[in-house]
């Protein structure tokens, strides 16, 4: 989780996850799905923190590559939960 919330001072863009609450309104928005849900970018740093997974999910019409479908993982649910406790 250090990866995604990397609270150090540097050059250029602030980190999109810089606190907790940043990362628990990516997580809700991928479970509610919807328009607006973080960029795929975002989601695969979350992937990689072990909070979403990809799930691949094969397109009936046409040729190419399943598409790439994100789901909360079971460490996404228990921080979802423990959130419901924290003071914004």
């Amino acid at each position: 989780m250090t990866q995604v919330m990397n609270k150090t001072a540097r050059r250029g863009r602030p980190t999109a996850f810089a606190n907790k609450f940043a990362v628990i309104d990516a997580l809700v928005q991928v479970r509610d799905g919807g328009a607006d849900q973080p960029s795929y970018y975002l989601k695969r740093k979350l992937v990689t923190a072990g909070l979403l997974e990809v799930v691949r999910v094969k397109v009936t019409e046409g040729r190419g590559a399943p598409q790439a479908h994100f789901q909360v993982s079971g460490m996404g649910r228990s921080r979802l939960a423990l959130s419901k406790n924290w003071k914004r």
